[in-house]
This record gives C-alpha cells, structure tokens and sequence, in this order.
C-alpha cells in the first residue's frame, strides 16, 4: 500500500557457522513468540516487554541490543504505541487495542566474538490472537 511502512528484520549469514549462532537464532524467536503471546487487546506493552525480557536472561552468553520490544508503524516506521528509550516504563502505559499494527523482537543478541542475530515481525492485534503481517520465513538465511 502507498504510504505505509513496513520493519522486519531477518539474520543472514555467510558460510559456515557455529551452532551457537542458531542456538541464539531460535532462542531469539522463542522470545519473540512468547511475548506475542500476551499481545491481546487491553494488555499494556509493559506485560510483552518484560515476557520478552524475562526470557533473554536465559541468554546469559550474549549481550542483547536494547530497543523496543514493541513498536507501531503506520504512515511512519515509528508510531504510537511505543516506548521512548530509554523511558520505558516510565508515564502511562501504552496500552494495546485491537486493529493496531506493531512490530515485535526489535532487538538483537550479539556475542563477544563478533557476530550477532536480529529477528523483527509485523503483527496485526487482533481480538483473538496476533496475525503475523510479515510473510517471510524465519529460518536463517544462508548465502
């Protein structure tokens, strides 16, 4: 659609990697399924970050890249609802309604031998359950 946005991030890599690298990779997407679990009309952004959070201090060999768990996008990549960083958690909670597009993961996972993994999805908040508006697989990209 003219106008609109969209943000998805998947991780690419080049020859051969250390298991590791898709141990990160799927701990990632765990993270990112778990808080769209509690994506629901009337549940505040707070309750998906902390899930999310609360599953990356399982990840205690990596350094995470704070940013939005949650973000909106719209006419603008970065729109209402979203937290302000380093404000999170901080004023009044956004809360989530349905009909909002958001996007989920922007964060990254990245280890002290220099490598790093990004995953980010477009959802659409419905009344029932997330509907995933990227179409795109998540497996690794290998190239």
């Amino acid at each position: 659609m003219w106008g609109y946005c969209a943000d998805l991030a998947r991780t690419v890599v080049c020859g051969k990697i250390d298991k590791e690298v898709e141990e990160a990779y799927r701990f990632l997407i765990q993270a990112e399924e778990e808080a769209l679990r509690v994506c629901r009309p009337r549940a505040t952004m707070v309750e998906a970050k902390k899930t999310f959070y609360r599953k990356l201090v399982e990840a205690k060999d990596f350094q995470s890249l704070l940013g939005p768990v949650l973000h909106g996008v719209g006419i603008m990549n970065y729109e209402m609802p979203y937290f302000t960083f380093p404000y999170q958690d901080k004023g009044r909670p956004e809360i989530l309604e349905s009909g909002m597009v958001v996007c989920v993961s922007n964060i990254g996972l990245f280890s002290d031998r220099g490598w790093g993994v990004r995953i980010e999805d477009m959802v659409l908040i419905t009344e029932d359950e997330p509907v995933y508006l990227t179409h795109f697989p998540k497996e690794l990209i290998r190239v």
